[in-house]
């Protein structure tokens, strides 16, 4: 799939699906609700993460569609984090089962495994990272989206997969701006930062391939 149709289809279902994303969150008391480090006022729905996946799912799964596992287990455990706060001896066990679950989807020219540990640390890494800066409105998902639209112009074997997380991004960064209406919550942050670790993967597997 073209790049740009990959960013187009995403950011359009992103936009619709946001909203359904964040009254589902309302309805079902996954807020994060206002508290003396917060910055609003009132209770913002999570579920972000579940309208980026949604968004960014149907032009993945037609150039990459195994890359659905560990994107979907990213957000899946972003989701119960979200829900009931995860232990984080679990987490960091469970964040590392998806990179390595990610390192095995990709093809990597590094030899007995090592591809494959590479991944799986680059997600952790990169799952904390955007978990890190996701307290502002609009902060996480405009760096993320950003740094997939880099991975855009660098070409190569990541540009469809990171078109479509740049889409799916700035359909969701409509509803993230200040004041937000919706956050992208655990499981975006667990979903997006795997996802920029996948980009880096297959950049780093094949530098000089063509989309």
């Amino acid at each position: 799939m073209n790049a740009a149709v990959a960013l187009a289809v995403a950011l359009v279902v992103a936009l619709g699906v946001t909203p359904l994303a964040a009254a589902v969150a309302r309805r079902t008391g996954v807020v994060d609700r206002p508290g003396p480090l917060k910055v609003q006022r009132d209770a913002v729905p999570y579920l972000g993460g579940v309208a980026v996946f949604l968004a960014a799912a149907g032009p993945i799964a037609l150039v990459r569609p195994a890359l659905l596992v560990p994107l979907g287990l990213a957000g899946l455990l972003g989701l119960v984090d979200d829900i009931a706060e995860v232990r984080a001896g679990i987490r960091l066990l469970a964040e590392l089962g998806v990179g390595l679950v990610a390192g095995a989807v990709i093809d990597s020219p590094l030899p007995a495994g090592l591809g494959v540990v590479v991944t799986a640390a680059m997600v952790v890494g990169l799952i904390k990272a955007v978990n890190l800066i996701d307290g502002l409105d609009g902060l996480a998902g405009g760096v993320a989206a950003a740094s997939a639209l880099g991975f855009v112009l660098l070409g190569g074997p990541a540009r469809p997969v990171a078109a479509s997380l740049a889409g799916a991004l700035l359909g969701f960064l409509a509803y993230n701006r200040p004041p937000a209406r919706i956050y992208l919550g655990d499981s975006g942050a667990y979903l997006v930062g795997t996802a920029l670790a996948c980009c880096t993967a297959l950049v780093l597997d094949d530098p000089g391939g063509a989309s």
